[in-house]
């Protein structure tokens, strides 16, 4: 016997269903899998989505918003305020009511820091862990360009794995 049009309904409804338990099911376990190799591969946003993708999380270079207003007009907090936040503000409006996550959770503002002259290599070893080393005390984490004692040491047969800190 034909299946009927609202039986093929149900019987869609009911499939959709189950296929949204067992996503909700494996959900967590893939997740995990996905962190566990973002850990162990140092995986950045911009290794997996480009550079424009990076940019937009406002982390690695200058951007993304710091202020946002319900018409979806951003500003990132340097160079001079858009057109839409100085109207906003001058008709009453505080600068904090558009700071992203405002709503949600308010921060407090930054405190002072004090400035002074930062190493390029003190700089870079707060940005990733050292993965390697050797005994002159020469350092690489992994990232970027291999340093010219890295290459030097591996043109001359030694291999990676005898630099792992």
């Amino acid at each position: 016997m034909a299946k009927s049009y609202s039986d093929l309904q149900k019987q869609i409804a009911s499939l959709q269903a189950e296929a949204e338990r067992i996503k909700k099911a494996e959900l967590a376990d893939v997740i995990s899998k996905i962190k566990a190799a973002i850990t162990a591969y140092d995986i950045t946003p911009r290794d997996l989505f480009g550079v424009r993708a990076a940019a937009s999380t406002g982390k690695g270079r200058a951007g993304g918003a710091r202020y946002r207003d319900d018409s979806g007009n951003t500003w990132g907090g340097r160079g001079p305020r858009p057109q839409w936040l100085r109207s906003a503000l001058a008709s009453g409006h505080s600068l904090e009511e558009f700071e992203v996550g405002a709503a949600s959770s308010p921060r407090p503002a930054p405190a002072a820091k004090k400035r002074g002259p930062v190493s390029r290599k003190s700089a870079a070893s707060k940005k990733a862990p050292i993965k390697y080393r050797d005994d002159a005390g020469n350092t690489w984490s992994g990232r970027g360009l291999k340093p010219r004692w890295l290459t030097a040491a591996l043109d001359s047969g030694k291999s990676l794995d005898d630099y792992r800190a």
